[in-house]
């Protein structure tokens, strides 16, 4: 279906609730105007204000020619637009601030007005900012008045909040406003009516900030630590369900293989308590081992917070006019940074989604709503954020204590499911670090494997129950193999480097562009703003190059800057499955144990061990799902699936080696070897 006719459907679906029930019937004046000025907010967004015509305009918003120059000179349309988006959303701050509430209640009233009235503006919203230099200097200096005088109220709200304990106190009140009202404001940017409601998208908001605490749906409390006799009897029990089974053993088998008289033998539930701590066990090291190897959900939020601030620390300038002059870069620069940009969308949905399982974020939204939000406080720095004013960390602690991730604000009662590892017993096919000297991917892989012959041995080990069926995984196995299976494109992430004179120019051109957009923007211009000459200007970069190397540069390092502080997807792809590898290096016996009499477990312990295994595997497959995007794995397959097929093919990898003492590493490393995956 073209893109043209769903843009126009959109429309008109925006504009029906002021269109005329009776089309036999004129308008009412005032529809008209909108419908004109939503026309031509969607043409001035796609094609700038100076290519923008009333021809087009007059198209989609169902009107003649004639009647738009009627209501408006071309002229005037930025001016009107401006006084639209300023009008409107003052008086719905009115609206919500109106009555005898409190900090809390104002607070989350103007994030709910604030959200209906960018649904109902979305257009004239993001092109009132595109296009600000098209606002004639009445009209702009009116609407920037608006805007401060709405930030100012908004700021006394946020500070009498602070006050009250409502938000952290700690920071600077107009920093927390600027991360609200940045969470707001991006909206424009991301937010689909077809996909979520405004309803959905200001709960989702109020609820991140903690605007009438809801509750997260906490996860079973976290198991104790066993004592030694416990840790003993644990051992014992492991070892002989492993022998017997877990009907067919008593109690008073166990206590004697530990070498107890244990009154406890009398108590019927003691067996199936011990097997509840062999499961709190083994589900406790697979979230101990992750975090371990990827850092804990808290601090890879924090980690994405602090490490896009930094990057906004130095590509403000390109940052800005790359989202203002979108339409003006060359069309596979774009598509490359669009595509960085897709990925690190999709690398912080699944930290947020994995948030959320821990109990650090409200479960109840769409990851994706949080995400963006969390996406949008970081990105609308680039309108306030001043380098003499703020620093980076200043502000990356102020978002991430709004946004309750932060230590102190953790003690409100949010849940870590993860906990505290218990004390582990080493393995008895352990190798000591020293007497570890790593064999190669050639000598623990096999030397010709068939992709058919391979999924079937990998499938024929005895796993945990699956929710997938075996021709999924297998299809899944073979084509993780495969390396002509179907994959994503994705940009490479090595460009020139940006430094030194090369560098100044392109933060000049954005300066240029920003302020008089790229079409009016010169060599000229730039070369006076650097203090150079316009022939050294062109030695680097020529006019129609410059949009595109801004947008190579500003996605790029954003990418890096993510990876420095995350590691890369390759990376944190070999950091799971070493994980699991670790786990089932270490615990093998007590996993088969658990695997096996998952149906036997007490509720209690099956309630926290299936929470922590779930948090394991979502964390992967969010990781799965991101190598996707980059094309590092097969694109086919639902994440959950090849995630499955991952960790299938190294619990394989591990019983075929079993006997040579292979290691968790070693293991891990021919797995990536085999699928693709880099590990250097």
């Amino acid at each position: 279906m073209p893109a043209s006719y769903l843009r126009k459907r959109a429309y008109m679906a925006r504009t029906a609730r002021t269109s005329p029930s009776d089309a036999s019937e004129p308008a009412p004046a005032e529809d008209v105007r909108r419908r004109i000025l939503d026309g031509a907010a969607e043409v001035f967004f796609r094609h700038g204000f100076a290519k923008g015509s009333t021809r087009e305009i007059a198209a989609l918003a169902g009107v003649s020619q004639g009647l738009v120059a009627h209501y408006f000179k071309k002229s005037e349309l930025m001016g009107s637009i401006a006084r639209q988006v300023s009008t409107d959303f003052i008086a719905a701050l009115d609206k919500a601030l109106a009555g005898d509430r409190s900090p809390e209640e104002q607070l989350a009233r103007v994030v709910h007005s604030f959200v209906e009235s960018m649904a109902l503006n979305q257009h004239t919203f993001r092109v009132y900012w595109k296009e600000i230099e098209s606002i004639p200097s009445d009209d702009a200096q009116q609407a920037r008045a608006l805007e401060k005088e709405y930030v100012a109220r908004v700021a006394h709200i946020v500070a009498a909040a602070q006050k009250q304990g409502v938000l952290p106190a700690e920071h600077d009140a107009l920093t927390l406003t600027e991360g609200i009202l940045g969470m707001l404001s991006w909206t424009h940017w991301w937010y689909r009516p077809d996909r979520h409601t405004p309803q959905q998208v200001s709960a989702a908001y109020r609820d991140l900030i903690g605007l009438g605490v809801v509750p997260f749906g906490r996860p079973p409390a976290q198991s104790p630590e066993l004592s030694p006799g416990n840790r003993r009897l644990v051992d014992s029990a492991t070892h002989v369900f492993t022998h017997r089974g877990f009907d067919a053993t008593t109690i008073e088998e166990i206590a004697a293989h530990a070498g107890e008289d244990a009154p406890r033998a009398a108590d019927p539930l003691e067996k199936e308590r011990l097997l509840g701590m062999i499961a709190q066990q083994v589900s406790a090291e697979f979230v101990h081992a992750l975090d371990q190897g990827l850092g804990s959900v808290r601090e890879q939020l924090t980690q994405i917070i602090e490490s896009f601030l930094q990057s906004m620390h130095v590509n403000q300038n390109t940052f800005a006019v790359y989202w203002r002059e979108y339409n003006s870069i060359p069309a596979e620069d774009a598509r490359e940074a669009r595509a960085r940009e897709r990925s690190f969308v999709v690398r912080t949905i699944g930290v947020v989604a994995a948030a959320q399982e821990e109990g650090l974020l409200p479960r109840q939204h769409d990851p994706l709503i949080l995400a963006e939000a969390i996406l949008g406080m970081l990105s609308w720095t680039h309108w306030w954020y001043r380098s003499h004013r703020h620093d980076p960390q200043e502000i990356a602690a102020a978002f991430s204590s709004l946004i309750r991730i932060d230590d102190a604000r953790n003690r409100l009662g949010r849940p870590i499911l993860s906990g505290s590892r218990p004390e582990t017993v080493p393995s008895q096919h352990a190798v000591p670090p020293e007497q570890q000297a790593e064999r190669t991917c050639a000598q623990i892989l096999p030397a010709k494997y068939d992709s058919d012959a391979l999924a079937q041995a990998v499938l024929s080990v005895e796993y945990r129950p699956s929710l997938h069926t075996s021709q999924q995984l297998a299809s899944a196995v073979r084509d993780l193999v495969d390396p002509g299976s179907p994959r994503n494109w994705y940009p490479a992430t090595t460009t020139p480097e940006w430094s030194g004179k090369r560098r100044s120019i392109l933060d000049s051109a954005a300066i240029v562009f920003f302020e008089r957009g790229y079409d009016a923007g010169t060599t000229k211009d730039i070369a006076i703003r650097e203090g150079v000459s316009q022939s050294l200007v062109s030695q680097y970069f020529k006019k129609d190059k410059m949009m595109g190397a801004i947008a190579q540069r500003m996605s790029v390092e954003f990418t890096v800057a993510l990876d420095k502080s995350l590691g890369s997807v390759h990376q944190q792809l070999a950091q799971v499955i070493e994980a699991f590898t670790e786990v089932v290096h270490a615990h093998e016996k007590e996993l088969a144990v658990y695997w096996a009499e998952f149906l036997s477990l007490p509720s209690g312990s099956s309630q926290l061990a299936h929470a922590r295994e779930r948090l394991f595997i979502n964390r992967a497959s969010n990781i799965v799902a991101a190598a996707q995007g980059q094309g590092i794995l097969p694109s086919e397959h639902e994440p959950g699936v090849l995630t499955e097929g991952i960790l299938r093919m190294a619990y394989w990898l591990h019983c075929v080696h079993r006997a040579c003492e292979t290691t968790p590493r070693e293991t891990a490393y021919a797995i990536c070897s085999l699928i693709g995956v880099k590990t250097a």
